[in-house]
């Protein structure tokens, strides 16, 4: 009978960063998903993936693999929060320079030499 070769099959899909990409592939095969299809897209890369809907242990493999993906998560998250710490210094170091150069500027406007001189000097650090 043309049934006992029928396989049912379940599908995922995750949309990642370019960069984490083959870490997701290598994760989802520890759980019995193969990769289908990579669609490149804006926001990043979109993975499918199926898998046999018999495979054995599947409550225990759905578990570890939520696991999975939520320590996939934290990581991505701390990486953000090195740039986001950075880039907040950045801007505000950059900003506070701009306030001193604009206030060294006004007070040359003002004839006040020796108080420009004193504000363009942390201006120009920053």
């Amino acid at each position: 009978m043309a049934l006992d070769n029928f396989v049912a099959f379940e599908y995922l899909q995750q949309t990642v960063a370019v960069r984490m990409q083959n870490t997701y592939v290598d994760g989802y095969a520890n759980f019995g998903w193969q990769l289908q299809e990579v669609k490149e897209g804006v926001h990043g890369v979109t993975l499918s993936f199926k898998r046999d809907r018999t495979i054995a242990h599947k409550t225990e493999l759905n578990r570890l693999q939520k696991t999975f993906e939520q320590q996939l998560a934290r990581v991505i998250r701390l990486e953000r929060a090195k740039s986001v710490g950075a880039r907040i210094v950045g801007l505000t170091v950059g900003i506070g320079g701009a306030a001193f150069m604009a206030g060294s500027v006004f007070a040359w406007e003002a004839a006040l030499i020796v108080l420009s001189i004193i504000l363009a000097v942390p201006g120009f650090l920053a």
